[in-house]
Formats: C-alpha cells, structure tokens, sequence
C-alpha cells in the first residue's frame, strides 16, 4: 500500500480503502497460492476456463468481505473493473461457475481441502504473550432453544441469545 494512501485529506477514503487492504494482506500470505496447491481438483482443460482458485476467491470477496445475500450478486462485481485489476483476475465467474464450483465437494474433497488450509491459516497466527482472549460479552449468539446462561434478545426469526457475564 502506498505510503500516500494513509495520510490525512480533505476528503473521505474511497470505498475501496479497507477492501484493497483486505486484498494485499491476501497478496502477502500467499493465499492464492495455497488455495490453488491444496485444491482437490484438476484444472479445466479449457483456455477460456476461470481457474478454481479464481472461483473461491470470487466467492470470498462477494459473499464474504463484500456482503452479498446471495450468488445472485455476485454478478455484480462482475461489472466492476476495478475490483478484478486489484484481484489480479482476468474475469471474474458468474454466480453459476461459483455456485457449480462448491457443488464439485464430497465429504472427503472438503476434508482433503479444508484441512490443509486451515493448518496453514493457523500456523500464520501468532500467539501474543498475554495470550488471547474471547470477548463474549459482544457476541450474539443464535441458535434454539432456551439455555439457561443467557438471557434472549428481540428477534422477529430466531432466538438471538446474548450471554450474560
């Protein structure tokens, strides 16, 4: 990130600011990289193919970081330009090719991926010398049914549960 984007201006960051952040941390730990050698699958054959890395990376940055409802507006960071020159990604996939992505994990493909990758995202945690620390009392947890350690929240759908420390 250039030194210039950090500093004081008149005018507000652009919207961009905290998610090309996002991407150069991305960038930093190799996170396509990994992604790409653990995957379970072969490559498509085709020269216009979308990698499958790209299609996990679409997914993270739209539903994910983003906020997406649903695959459906994945589409629309398809029209974005900038947002692929960032990702370093030449096109970006339809909700299709990400939702036929997901579609390809068994039981076993989600553990021969999953397991690996996550082995690698945790070895980049670096544990303080005070430990860490779980914050519950800012967290809402939802689930059903009513323990007894907390005490419910409003919710019109589920039953929001916040604990009580």
């Amino acid at each position: 990130m250039p030194s210039w984007f950090w500093t004081k201006r008149p005018r507000p960051s652009p919207p961009f600011g905290g998610l090309a952040s996002f991407i150069s941390f991305l960038g930093q730990i190799g996170f396509a990289r990994e992604v790409q050698q653990h995957l379970p699958f072969a490559e498509p054959a085709a020269n216009n193919a979308i990698p499958l890395a790209h299609s996990l990376t679409a997914f993270l940055m739209s539903v994910v970081v983003v906020g997406a409802q649903c695959f459906a507006h994945c589409e629309w960071l398809r029209a974005d330009r900038v947002l692929r020159a960032m990702l370093g990604v030449e096109s970006f996939p339809s909700d299709d090719t990400i939702r036929n992505f997901f579609l390809r994990f068994s039981q076993e493909h989600i553990e021969a991926f999953w397991r690996p990758l996550w082995r690698w995202l945790l070895l980049l945690l670096k544990c303080p010398n005070g430990g860490f620390a779980l914050d519950l009392d800012s967290t809402v947890f939802c689930r059903e049914g009513k323990p007894e350690w907390v005490t419910p929240s409003i919710s019109t759908r589920l039953t929001c549960l916040m604990p009580v420390t």
